[in-house]
């Protein structure tokens, strides 16, 4: 049965438009909100549920149903055949090879231990992972670090101790740090946004422990470029590169980098503007700032981090939101004679392949998920006032007269909320900026009212929900093309 996205959500139930695609009844639980959320992308469909039911369930389930589209689908490309270009060992300390790192041409790469029999398996199953190039590492006072063996290879021709971390750049261990104790270290990177990544969080594990660090910019490096690039060019060997190094500042943790939000523009990009013409200034983005990060907070950001690609920021306000809705109404400070409580709002802006906007998220919610008398935690979407209200509501009570008797007495109707302390991460917050559009939507004003100071009570006809001193913190993810429009 052929469909289009569209009347997929309208035949699962509760359909509305969305910032590229729609929302509608998730078919995998009692959806009361319509919380899947539907897209289509280069020919494929997307189904998220907001409500956490997994992606591959929703499918089969449609499927099951016969909604699912015979979308245009892209050819895929002929598979090119692999050439073997080179098996680099990684030792013991006393140079026993462990695994191999195995790379091949057109450029990819996969890892490999002995089967015992002479062969190889292609997993590291049961394999302690360490550095490369381990026994000249270990006495020498400093040493490189690559973005890859090709790189640590290369520099190890010309006389300076490289090493690497197997499987390339966001890979680094907490492991493997202990190796680097006391050490001066020089950190070299490929010249594109993941690269700048990785140097920052290998620097960031370093911190501490490695006697000096330094991230070395090569100058007149293509984009994508690496140190084994800059070494080809004529004129360019050790004595000018460790002059380079020489004159590298040494490296401090002085301010925390954001890398989802770093310009995408690589560091070099050696373009010659046009006669006349302004070269075009790259957009650099804010760094945050240390003090952002005091105790408990910056440890939490710091480990949270430190072996993924979520953004310090994002985990840093979605931390906030959470521990303030947590701590409750009764934590507040006087800015004059106004009560100012722990409440806090924050949207996360970025683009969705880079930003890791979501993944910001996870560590937050582990933390959580274990806590005795939490609050309320929801995923959304946020719609319309009155549903935010309801999930924190009063009491409601009617005045009944009893028919016969013609006796009247208050009745609890709905005994409401008693803990009135909700954390919402709904990730998708262009919905939300569209469900305002609509006329007599009160989203945003009932939003402003539970931050100012809790209480909201929307005037409707058919119903008389209102809440009091309710705790609200909203964290919540947009692009910045869903943002501009």
């Amino acid at each position: 049965m052929t469909m289009t996205i569209e009347k997929i959500a309208q035949s699962l139930g509760s359909s509305s438009r969305k910032a590229g695609g729609f929302m509608a009844t998730c078919p995998c639980h009692d959806d009361g909100k319509a919380s899947l959320s539907i897209d289509e992308k280069d020919g494929k469909l997307l189904f998220k549920c907001m409500a956490g039911c997994e992606q591959s369930d929703v499918f089969a389930e449609i499927k099951r149903r016969g909604y699912l589209p015979e979308l245009d689908r892209k050819p895929k490309p002929p598979k090119v055949s692999k050439k073997f270009v080179a098996a680099y060992d990684y030792t013991d300390e006393s140079g026993n090879v462990v695994f191999q790192c195995v790379r091949y041409e057109p450029k990819g790469f996969s890892q490999r231990r002995t089967d015992g029999n002479g062969g190889h398996i292609y997993n590291l199953d049961g394999v302690t992972l360490t550095i490369y190039n381990l026994p000249e590492i270990i006495p020498s006072p400093w040493c490189a670090i690559t973005e890859g063996e090709k790189d640590a290879d290369n520099l190890k021709g010309i006389g300076i101790p490289a090493t690497t971390a197997p499987m390339g750049a966001g890979k680094w261990k907490p492991e493997y740090n202990r190796y680097f104790a006391g050490k001066k270290v020089v950190i070299f990177s490929d010249n594109d946004v993941p690269g700048q990544k990785h140097e920052h969080m290998v620097a960031m594990a370093l911190s501490g422990i490695a006697a000096q660090i330094k991230l070395v910019i090569l100058p007149d490096l293509p984009p994508k470029g690496d140190v084994s690039d800059w070494l080809l060019i004529p004129g360019n060997d050790r004595a000018k590169l460790m002059e380079i190094i020489k004159a590298t500042a040494e490296w401090t943790p002085q301010a925390i980098p954001t890398p989802a939000l770093v310009a995408e523009k690589p560091l070099q990009d050696n373009v010659v503007p046009p006669e006349n013409q302004e070269p075009e200034p790259v957009r650099q983005w804010p760094r945050l700032d240390p003090a952002a990060l005091p105790g408990i907070v910056g440890e939490f950001v710091t480990e949270a981090t430190r072996q993924s690609e979520a953004d310090p920021a994002a985990v840093l306000f979605t931390f906030l939101t959470a521990c303030a809705v947590e701590f409750g109404a009764y934590p507040h400070l006087f800015v004059g004679d106004s009560r100012h409580h722990a409440r806090v709002n924050a949207i996360i802006v970025g683009e969705s392949s880079k930003a890791r906007k979501g993944t910001s998220a996870g560590p937050v919610k582990r933390v959580f998920a274990a806590l005795e008398g939490k609050a309320q935690h929801s995923p959304g979407p946020l719609s319309s006032g009155e549903g935010l209200v309801y999930a924190v509501r009063d009491e409601v009570r009617e005045w009944q007269i009893d028919r016969k008797s013609k006796v009247g007495e208050w009745v609890v109707t709905d005994p409401g909320v008693t803990d009135k302390r909700l954390f919402i991460l709904d990730e998708e917050f262009a919905n939300a900026l569209h469900s305002t559009k609509r006329e007599g939507n009160t989203l945003s004003a009932i939003i402003r009212g539970l931050y100012d100071d809790g209480n909201a009570a929307p005037l409707t006809k058919t119903t008389r929900t209102r809440t009091t001193g309710a705790h609200v913190g909203i964290i919540s993810h947009i692009t910045h093309g869903e943002l501009n429009t």
